[in-house]
């Protein structure tokens, strides 16, 4: 009997053990996930003086996009994405309208409309929440 009780005992502690594992797991993953956006994020911002941070960004975080299944940051990736696909066809647009009718209006824009999708950004990723919203 008292090694029947033993056995029972191992499996429960096994089963706590397994959990706490798994918990850590997605304590670790979940903190990965969060520095992969806020990495996204930095790199999105310092475009302005670096041009080529927006595209190492985007890399970087298509790349490493995996970890962030199954949490919040997952769509905060998302976010990121769009925000790069929709600055770059703005500013090309703008580069664009620049040359050719001496529009330059339409690169400050694009700049602020990337500015308010990174504060949006910024502030999801700070309240840990899922980002739903597409502008």
């Amino acid at each position: 009997m008292a090694g029947k009780d033993a056995l029972v005992g191992h499996g429960a502690s096994t089963k706590a053990s397994s959990k706490a594992t798994s918990k850590a797991t997605s304590k670790a993953t979940t903190q990965a996930a969060r520095q992969l956006v806020l990495l996204g994020l930095l790199l999105q911002a310092l475009h302005v003086l670096f041009g080529v941070t927006a595209i190492i960004g985007l890399l970087v975080t298509h790349s490493r996009r995996a970890i962030t299944e199954g949490t919040v940051y997952h769509s905060q990736l998302r976010w990121q994405f769009i925000t790069f696909w929709l600055a770059a066809a703005g500013y090309s647009i703008g580069f664009y309208l620049w040359v050719s009718h001496q529009y330059i209006w339409v690169l400050p824009a694009v700049l602020i409309f990337l500015v308010y999708r990174l504060v949006v950004g910024t502030l999801y990723w700070r309240s840990e929440r899922t980002l739903t919203r597409w502008l």
